[in-house]
């Protein structure tokens, strides 16, 4: 069974991090303080990882991802592809368990 907390900590870090990855594309200057709220709310999503029964499995896939993106995003901001792969377990564990749910752009105004 999914920690619903840790799931939506770990999709709050996701889109954190999206988000500055788009303001770090535009040319904007991010001030690692910034990260501090992303690092945070990871830090609590790895400690009810630690705690939990039995993590599912893409749940620690992506917290190990979303941890190194927040590293990466420190030195180069270079860390869109961890990004992706760790939404892609996200997206896997939330078909898991009823009820976690993950927006899907697809289908979205900006979508190709």
């Amino acid at each position: 069974m999914i920690d619903v907390r840790v799931f939506e900590d770990l999709k709050l870090v996701a889109a954190q991090l999206a988000g500055f990855l788009v303001l770090a594309s535009s040319g904007a200057r991010i001030d690692p303080l910034l990260l501090v709220s992303a690092e945070r709310v990871y830090e609590s999503a790895v400690d009810g990882l630690k705690t939990g029964r039995a993590p599912e499995r893409n749940l620690l896939a992506a917290a190990g991802k979303l941890g190194e993106a927040l590293r990466q995003m420190q030195v180069s901001r270079d860390a869109l592809p961890l990004l992706e792969s760790a939404y892609a377990d996200l997206r896997a564990a939330a078909k898991t368990e009823p009820g976690l749910q993950m927006i899907a752009f697809e289908r979205g105004c900006c979508a190709l």
